[in-house]
């Protein structure tokens, strides 16, 4: 189920500030930060370490649909559970709409004698959903995902901001609407310390980086304020704590394929959205809520 890749492979700087991108599972060196959904903390033959997990090791625990499709490999069933996805004819649903909720390729088949539909791999476009609610957030291709807009299913890209043209989008995926235009956030519009940490980027798998400083929020420049608290949670999950250093992370894939043992946090219960505070997916959340 390919419902959000984040990949990236290096950081970039733009004008000067800093633009991070959510650390992969093995650049969290401390119990503390491994906190992403797709990881945990793994201790074995007495040495410790952050894992990625494995679909099978996530999916059992996930107990919404909006957090099942989060994570690559996973897939809600009729009987209201999540489970390893396996291939989209193995799945039968009441409502044909629901094929589409499966994983990414599935659509409506054949109509089942028992008057539910038998769903199948296939593709389709935005325009040719009918139904405002399964319309919401629905994934189509790339970077385009569907939104009901002035009564049409209508494709929109949400990798920039400055490509969304609905205002209610367009501030649910962190950005800003002003003059009928969407834009980038900007660090210097925070006006507490507090939230002076990081926005979004005008690509949706980065995060600009906030710091405080003469009672007041702008791009940050460097990273030396950080300590091994503060450093990766304030940095949205873009940078973590080694060698004695806050340090830029080089790029997360929400893809699994290591297997885990003995895995001994508490991350497999708590693999939900409370933990996208440590990375970008705090943005992409806000699709599933639209969705449902």
């Amino acid at each position: 189920m390919k419902m959000f890749y984040l990949i990236m492979f290096i950081v970039t700087l733009i004008s000067a500030s800093l633009v991070g991108i959510p650390c992969d599972c093995t650049e969290l060196l401390s119990e503390s930060e491994c906190t992403q959904i797709n990881c945990a903390w793994e201790i074995r033959n007495g040495a410790s370490r952050c894992i990625e997990l494995t679909p099978a090791d996530q999916c059992p625990y996930l107990s919404t649909q909006a957090q099942c499709k989060l994570i690559q490999g996973c897939a809600w069933t009729n009987a209201g559970s999540c489970a390893v996805f396996t291939k989209c004819s193995d799945y039968s649903v009441t409502s044909a709409g629901d094929c589409y909720k499966i994983g990414t390729g599935c659509v409506p088949g054949s109509t089942l004698s028992s008057g539910g539909t038998q769903c199948q791999s296939g593709t389709f476009s935005c325009p040719s959903i009918s139904d405002p609610q399964l319309c919401s957030g629905l994934f189509e291709s790339g970077n385009n995902y569907c939104f009901w807009i002035n009564s049409t299913c209508q494709s929109i890209n949400v990798q920039s901001c400055s490509s969304l043209i609905d205002e209610t989008i367009c501030v649910a995926l962190g950005c800003t609407f002003s003059n009928s235009k969407c834009s980038v956030p900007s660090c210097s519009s925070i006006t507490t310390q507090t939230d002076c940490t990081y926005l979004r980027s005008d690509d949706i798998k980065k995060v600009q980086i906030c710091t405080w400083s003469n009672n007041s929020c702008g791009d940050a420049t460097n990273t030396l304020s950080y300590t091994s608290t503060t450093c990766n949670e304030n940095t949205g999950g873009t940078y973590s704590w080694r060698n004695d250093a806050c340090t830029a992370c080089t790029g997360l894939e929400l893809t699994t394929t290591s297997a885990s043992t003995n895995i001994t946090s508490s991350n497999q219960t708590n693999s939900n959205t409370s933990n996208s505070k440590s990375s970008v997916l705090a943005f992409i959340v806000m699709l599933l809520i639209l969705q449902n």
